[in-house]
């Protein structure tokens, strides 16, 4: 008969106690006062704050450079970098013509795969700030022509 009295009052107590989130007012503001910060109603973590500045939703995009006019930079500088042939020349000239283009076509290949394992420069659409994934900013970029390019 006693512990029926005692959970009895304990579930009277604990159903008067108000709810983490209906404890707040509706009308409460996140981003008022700069440098302010105001504690977040208890989602799975207690005590979590944001700066006052935060907003959602939290909109990225790729980063654009309006200086890059090529589609493909990297080819670009190999192709500059390419040896002319000139008219009339010996099979041993041919030769290392031959070998040094190869050494540029593998050089070429490697600035390739590199580029292609590297991540996006993404900013925030809202602030213009950069965000840093794995302590990095990223290479790729969009350029003028709107196209993703190394760099």
């Amino acid at each position: 008969m006693k512990s029926k009295w005692f959970f009895g009052l304990c579930a009277a107590v604990v159903a008067s106690l108000p709810a983490a989130a209906s404890a707040i007012p509706s009308e409460f503001d996140y981003s008022t006062g700069v440098g302010v910060y105001y504690e977040l109603p208890d989602l799975l973590t207690p005590y979590r704050t944001l700066p006052s500045g935060f907003d959602l939703p939290i909109i990225t995009e790729i980063e654009v450079d309006g200086g890059v006019r090529t589609d493909s930079p990297i080819t670009d500088i190999f192709i500059d970098n390419l040896p002319s042939v000139p008219s009339g020349i010996t099979l041993d000239e041919l030769l290392r013509l031959r070998a040094q283009y190869s050494r540029g076509m593998e050089a070429w290949g490697e600035e390739i795969v590199e580029c292609l394992s590297e991540s996006p420069r993404i900013v925030r659409v809202s602030t213009g700030s950069p965000v840093i994934i794995n302590g990095s900013r990223g290479t790729l970029v969009v350029n003028a022509n709107n196209r993703a390019v190394c760099q």
